[in-house]
């Protein structure tokens, strides 16, 4: 539940998969469902780092389809500084 607040409170989210060498069913399907949500709230969405089963996984899951090609291939820093850059320039002169 409280990855569910937390999407509640960001303008966007990277999910950096760049440690898991094996991704279940399970927990593609959570990916999935936390990225559609995220969506849905109209954040800014990366995954970034995935390889290997856990790269085919999610491309088989069409998760890769849901999102723009920029925020799928890069790395994480890029990914970081990208979601930065979008956030709302506020009280800036």
């Amino acid at each position: 539940m409280s990855e569910h607040n937390a999407i509640q409170e960001c303008d966007s989210i990277v999910f950096d998969l760049s440690e898991v060498s094996h991704m279940g069913v399970t927990a593609s399907l959570a990916l999935e469902n936390a990225v559609k949500e995220a969506l849905e709230k109209q954040r800014n969405v990366y995954v970034v780092g995935a390889e290997g089963s856990t790269l085919q996984r999610l491309r088989s899951l069409k998760v890769y389809g849901l999102l723009p090609p920029d925020h799928v291939e890069l790395s994480r820093a890029e990914a970081l500084t990208d979601a930065v850059n979008s956030l709302p320039k506020m009280g800036r002169a």
